[in-house]
């Protein structure tokens, strides 16, 4: 079990190293002080308990539990009072090594490692950063009632000391400790697929470092409901508009199985010829899976097996590939990995619940720049043919300038394109056409609907009496409240 923030597998258990390090807090007092304008304060000045054994330490910084004075609990993250004259030392060692490598092995080509390492560190060694972007993403994810992220206490935080809440809970990936819990591990693993989405597709905003050490999970003391801690918010992949939607664009296109978009997109992310091994390095699946399509065919251990071992065998063309793609891809590889381990450990991975979540997000992405608007339904069938022409007119009631183009069927993981709709007269036949339209193509002989209906158009903005509206799916809402 661990808290606060950041945690350490390999030093946090090594009881010697660890108890040697809790003395950087003496050597990092000084500046810490300073950074604070607190004169010669001690630390029982700061805190009234500071507990001197690190909870987790690892090469930047180590994180202890202490008690503020007014009661609250706190989490201490503390940097390594040496690492920032270390670290260009550091980075100018690798690079004189990649270049003897390069010299070597030509084929390999690593140089891309050390220009992340120059742009990266400094802002890992920014504790400040750290905590703006803790609150940026708790802001932007705050829908999600299943995430928490730490409050920061600004008062004391400095560049190389963070305060925040100290919360506890168990890693990511202790499926024991979720079994003792009565914690579900198919829902955790379709939480941190939603909210990575959210982040990749949506927001490009991205977490790059959920390692398990920095993922915790916890019943909340409040509701009992099960919840994701996020932890270490120093390394963030912003991305560009660009990359982002044909990063949407990619993923679409692989969900669908529709491989010329799959070529068009992975070259423009850079991949040129090698776009066949970009897609299997991005999806950890076989090129045979990826035509078959990732969404029909479950992730079994012979397909794992037989990765790893060509893996081996590709690494110059790993390299090039790297090499090429645009800086943004590499931390996105990264936290790619990271969370298909995640999925490992917890035995979820053969799930269709990570695309489910990934279709939304690109369908939700994509609509935003194309003037798209969407409605999730999940309804019955039998309710569905006797309220579809309702549902027609009243989302084109408010909606007047809107036209029906599709349909993408989450149960078949297929989009059904339909003729342009435009708002449909009142007392025309156009009206039933369309319901049963969608009745016919779409539903088949299911038994419950899963869909996502797509229109095109400006969107919605006011409700019938002028008053603001939010999403397409609350105005419906609106209008069926009104009409019952």
């Amino acid at each position: 079990m661990l808290a606060g923030v950041e945690s350490s597998e390999g030093l946090s258990g090594e009881g010697g190293a660890a108890s040697k390090m809790a003395h950087c807090w003496q050597e990092a007092s000084v500046p810490y002080h300073m950074d604070l304008s607190t004169g010669c304060l001690s630390i029982h000045d700061l805190f009234m308990s500071f507990d001197d054994t690190p909870l987790g330490a690892a090469s930047l910084a180590q994180v202890h539990k202490a008690v503020l004075h007014d009661g609250r609990t706190v989490a201490v993250k503390v940097q390594h009072p040496k690492v920032q004259a270390q670290s260009s030392k550091d980075i100018l060692l690798m690079e004189v090594l990649v270049l003897a490598v390069k010299q070597l092995f030509p084929e390999f080509e690593f140089m891309w490692l050390v220009d992340e390492a120059k742009k990266n560190l400094p802002l890992e060694l920014d504790f400040l950063n750290e905590g703006r972007n803790a609150e940026k993403v708790a802001q932007m994810l705050k829908h999600f009632d299943f995430l928490k992220v730490p409050q920061i206490y600004w008062e004391l935080s400095t560049k190389r000391v963070l305060l925040m809440e100290f919360v506890d809970g168990g890693q990511v990936n202790d499926r024991d400790y979720m079994e003792r819990n009565k914690i579900d591990v198919n829902e955790i693993s379709r939480h941190l697929g939603k909210m990575y989405s959210e982040m990749i597709f949506v927001n490009g905003f991205v977490h790059c470092d959920p390692h398990p050490g920095n993922v915790l999970v916890r019943k909340c003391p409040g509701t009992g409901k099960a919840e994701i801690v996020l932890l270490d918010h120093g390394l963030y992949q912003v991305l560009t508009e660009e990359f982002r939607l044909d990063y949407c664009h990619l993923w679409q296109s692989l969900i669908w199985t529709d491989m010329k978009s799959v070529k068009k997109y992975s070259q423009r992310l850079g991949a040129g010829d090698l776009y066949p091994l970009f897609t299997c390095m991005l999806t950890a699946r076989s090129w045979d899976s990826v035509n078959r399509g990732i969404g029909q065919t479950p992730v079994t251990a012979t397909e794992d097996s037989e990765i790893r071992n060509n893996a081996a065998n590709y690494l110059p063309q790993i390299s090039h590939l790297l090499n090429l793609v645009p800086r943004q891809m590499l931390l996105i590889f990264k936290t790619n990995d990271l969370l298909r381990g995640i999925e490992a450990a917890l035995g979820t991975r053969a799930s269709a619940s990570s695309f489910l979540n990934m279709s939304r997000c690109c369908i939700k992405a994509l609509a935003a720049w194309s003037r798209l608007w969407w409605i999730h339904l999940k309804i019955s069938v039998l309710q569905f043919r006797e309220c579809a022409r309702e549902f027609i007119r009243g989302t084109f009631a408010l909606l007047p300038s809107l036209s029906c183009v599709g349909f993408f069927d989450l149960g078949n993981m297929a989009m059904v394109p339909l003729p342009s709709s435009h708002p449909p007269e009142e007392n025309s036949n156009s009206m039933a056409h369309l319901a049963s339209q969608i009745c016919t193509q779409l539903i088949g002989s299911a038994d419950l609907l899963v869909c996502t209906i797509i229109f095109k158009g400006p969107g919605p903005t006011f409700g019938r009496c002028g008053e603001p509206r939010g999403s397409l799916e609350e105005n419906n809402r609106h209008v069926y409240r009104d009409r019952k």
